[in-house]
């Protein structure tokens, strides 16, 4: 499901790049898998850590700033390290 509840499979003719209904873009469900690849092999190949000043004070703010959607105030700090 894409944003705005269209659907890669719905008759709204907004996505004309990219096709609709029958005549959608036949390389959108290879993508879609490769995203879930990339993403995974992102995540096995790198070892991900917090800055110590998290580890040695109150750890994580969890602190929240409200809008459409509740998003944390302060994006924390992830470091990723080769393995």
């Amino acid at each position: 499901m894409l944003k705005f509840g269209y659907s890669q499979k719905s008759r709204h003719f907004d996505f004309i790049p990219f096709g609709s209904g029958r005549h959608i873009c036949i390389g959108m469900p290879l993508a879609n898998q490769m995203l879930h690849v990339i993403l995974g092999s992102l995540l096995h190949q790198f070892q991900w850590t917090m800055p110590e000043i998290v580890h040695r004070g109150n750890g994580l703010d969890m602190a929240e700033k409200f809008g459409l959607a509740v998003s944390m105030a302060t994006r924390p700090n992830i470091i990723a390290r080769k393995m």
